[in-house]
C-alpha cells in the first residue's frame, strides 16, 4: 500500500533532485562559458592595415610564445594581413616565439596554465616538456578538484537550509531523508578535500604557497 506520507516524501525527493539538477546545469553552463572565454582569448580580432604595417613580428612571436599559443597563430596573422598585401616576417616571428616558449615551457608556468584551466597545445620541446607537463597536470587536477568542492559546498548549503525547515516538521521521514542527503554530501566532500590537500601539498613542495588560491573549506585548508 502506498500511503500519503510516502507520496509526499517522494514529491519532496523529486523536488530536491530537480533543484540539484538545475544547479548542476547552471554550473555546467558557467563551465562552458569559461571554456568559451578561453577560446575567445585565442581568437583575437583581425589585424588592421596599420597593425600589419607597424607590427614588430619578433615581439609578437615572443608574446605568443609566452602564452603557449600554437605555431598556427602565424597563419591567422598572414590571413589577416594578406588583404592589405602585407605578409608577416616569418623568420622574426619564429625567433621571437622560440624566446617566448623558453619562458613558457617551465614547471612553474606549466602549473599556472593547468591551474587556470588553460589548454596545452603541445608546443614545448621534448626535453622541456618532461618537466613542464607533470606540473601542468598537477595544476589542472587541483583546479578541477577545487571547482568540484565549490559546487558541492553550494549544494550542501541548499540542503542544509531545507533541513533546518524540516526539523520543525513532525514527519520523521522528511527529516531523515534530508539528513541522509547532508551526510552523503559530507562524505563526498571529505574525500575530495583529502585529494585537494594531497594536490596542494605537492604544489607547495614544488612552488610554495604563492601560486595557490586561498582555500578554507569545511575541512580546513591553507
Amino acid at each position: 500500500m502506498i500511503n500519503s506520507a510516502m507520496v509526499e516524501r517522494s514529491t519532496n525527493s523529486l523536488a530536491m533532485f530537480r533543484l540539484l539538477a538545475l544547479r548542476s546545469h547552471v554550473f555546467g553552463f558557467l563551465a562552458m562559458a569559461a571554456c568559451l572565454a578561453l577560446l575567445l582569448g585565442c581568437a583575437t580580432p583581425p589585424l588592421t592595415a596599420d597593425q600589419c604595417t607597424a607590427a614588430d613580428w619578433q615581439k609578437v612571436g615572443v608574446q605568443d610564445g609566452r602564452q603557449g599559443f600554437p605555431a598556427g597563430k602565424l597563419r591567422n596573422y598572414s590571413e589577416d594581413c594578406a588583404q592589405f598585401n602585407i605578409q608577416p616576417d616569418q623568420a622574426l616571428y619564429e625567433q621571437g616565439r622560440a624566446l617566448g616558449l623558453a619562458e613558457y615551457c617551465t614547471p612553474q608556468q606549466g602549473f599556472i596554465a593547468g591551474y587556470k584551466g588553460h589548454a596545452y597545445y603541445d608546443v614545448c620541446p621534448e626535453e622541456a616538456e618532461k618537466a613542464f607537463y607533470p606540473q601542468y597536470v598537477l595544476g589542472s587536477d587541483l583546479g578541477r578538484v577545487e571547482q568540484r568542492i565549490f559546487e558541492l559546498e553550494n549544494d550542501l548549503r541548499v540542503i542544509e537550509g531545507d533541513l533546518r525547515s524540516y526539523r520543525r516538521s513532525s514527519k520523521w521521514e522528511d527529516r531523515r531523508y534530508f539528513q541522509w542527503q547532508v551526510e552523503h554530501l559530507y562524505s563526498r566532500l571529505y574525500w575530495l578535500c583529502a585529494e585537494e590537500s594531497r594536490l596542494r601539498y605537492a604544489a607547495v613542495d614544488a612552488f610554495g604557497t604563492g601560486l595557490l588560491r586561498p582555500r578554507v573549506g569545511r575541512f580546513g585548508g591553507f
